[in-house]
């Protein structure tokens, strides 16, 4: 899942890691967030730290309710913050999201 209020931003990042074999759901505000986990399980959420009508501690409380075993990825224009999970800073090359994905679903290094 990957959720981001930019939609060249969400359909980027969708093709690039479905041209790698994952299957990618996208939401682009708070109601299709919420929608998509009333009927979907996750395995990653890759979600933007500032967004108009959601925020990142919502996103996690909401999605770990629901699914206690999700992993986040964090993307954000800001230089690295002090959040608890793995981050990438915007602008991002896709092999580094590819690879941050890979590390993250797999739970190993993916450069190894």
């Amino acid at each position: 899942m990957v959720i981001d209020d930019e939609q060249l931003l969400l359909k980027s990042i969708e093709k690039a890691l479905e041209k790698v074999g994952y299957t990618v759901q996208t939401a682009g505000n708070r109601e299709e967030f919420l929608s998509s986990i009333e009927r979907n399980i996750y395995d990653l959420v890759i979600l933007d730290i500032h967004m108009e009508d959601l925020k990142m501690e919502e996103i996690i409380r909401l999605a770990k309710e629901k699914m206690p075993d999700v992993k986040f990825l964090i993307i954000s224009g800001d230089e690295e913050t002090t959040v608890e999970h793995p981050f990438i800073q915007k602008p991002f090359r896709i092999e580094v999201l590819r690879s941050k994905v890979k590390e993250l679903i797999d739970g190993k290094d993916s450069r190894t």
